[in-house]
């Protein structure tokens, strides 16, 4: 087979199918892209819906009133007023009062 480049109809071939692969590959490169950018998107879903596994297995260990009873407190002298705020751990306290304050004039 011969092969003549322009030769006989004026035209640079060679060039001209340069050209032309250079446009196929440029047409593909924003595809890659967009591939890439899709890739990259479900992985971070994949990772959110792991994590919310995760989180619904934790709520789902909540199940039990015992486990997420609110904490209450109480005083065993109707004059003292007692609060809980939230974030508290049980505990237990016994404070005995000896002597009451005085006010002095």
């Amino acid at each position: 087979m011969v092969t003549f480049t322009g030769l006989v109809s004026g035209l640079d071939t060679a060039s001209l199918i340069s050209s032309l692969v250079s446009a196929e590959r440029a047409a593909i490169s924003p595809l890659a892209t967009q591939r890439d950018q899709l890739s990259s998107q479900k992985s971070i879903l994949s990772s959110i819906t792991s994590q919310l596994g995760k989180l619904a297995d934790v709520f789902k260990g909540m199940d039990l009133a015992s486990e997420v009873r609110p904490r209450t407190a109480t005083s065993s002298d109707a004059h003292v007023d007692v609060a809980v705020a939230g974030g508290t751990t049980p505990i237990s306290h016994h404070v005995r009062v000896h002597q009451l304050a005085e006010a002095q004039w």
